[in-house]
């Protein structure tokens, strides 16, 4: 096909095409529409960098607007976030995430996070199961308790890292009924099988008074 066909065609080379004439520029972006060739530059590096960052902006600005237009969507991981680098919130379903100190943050997230009431995002399910262990490490056991219904008020399914904490407080609470249900909510839960979780049973209904139940019931 020759260079000037009747064609519209699109021709995009770097350096010196063997199908444009002498006369041509070497270096540039070319595209051929119909009989004449023009050469159009690539914007210089710094100028791609720009557009790029108007680009995150415009998507992280859309993404607060969703977290704070509809925040039950959203995890809250500020709770136990230890690594800068952890995202501050996590979309449930899509998994996308956004950062209070990201540089693309408009300005008025801070002002509106201030007049949000306290718990209108809730934080996720690893965000409490730390939150317990440290409850349980300080010997908190009663606010283990308290943290575990509040928990499951939010409509949260604890995992087998949760039911571990909880156990550990009912164990050093002596709260053997306490103790039935959430063995209960285990077997629901799927979790009976987990070697730790299974541990805790054991040790809880041992140490509870409850011996026939520990070699019975696990």
């Amino acid at each position: 096909m020759g260079l000037f066909a009747g064609e519209a065609a699109v021709l995009l080379s770097i350096g010196r095409s063997p199908s444009l004439p002498d006369n041509c520029p070497k270096w540039g972006r070319w595209r051929r529409v119909g009989r004449v060739p023009v050469r159009f530059s690539p914007p210089p590096p710094k100028a791609r960098g720009v557009v790029a960052a108007a680009g995150r902006r415009i998507v992280v600005e859309k993404l607060w607007r969703e977290l704070f237009s509809d925040p039950s969507q959203w995890w809250d991981n500020r709770l136990e976030k230890e690594n800068a680098r952890y995202p501050d919130f996590t979309h449930k379903k899509r998994g996308v995430v956004l950062w209070l100190d990201g540089h693309s943050k408009p300005l008025w997230v801070e002002a509106e996070l201030a007049a949000m009431l306290p718990g209108t995002i809730q934080p996720n399910l690893f965000s409490w199961n730390r939150r317990l262990g440290r409850h349980v490490k300080a010997g908190e056991y009663e606010k283990v308790m308290e943290g575990f219904r509040e928990l499951q008020s939010q409509d949260m399914i604890p995992d087998r890292f949760t039911f571990v904490q909880v156990l550990l407080a009912c164990t050093a609470l002596q709260r053997l009924e306490h103790g039935r249900q959430i063995h209960q909510q285990i077997i629901h839960g799927a979790c009976e099988s987990d070697v730790y979780v299974r541990n805790c049973l054991v040790d809880m209904y041992c140490k509870c008074g409850s011996i026939e139940e520990s070699s019975d019931g696990v």
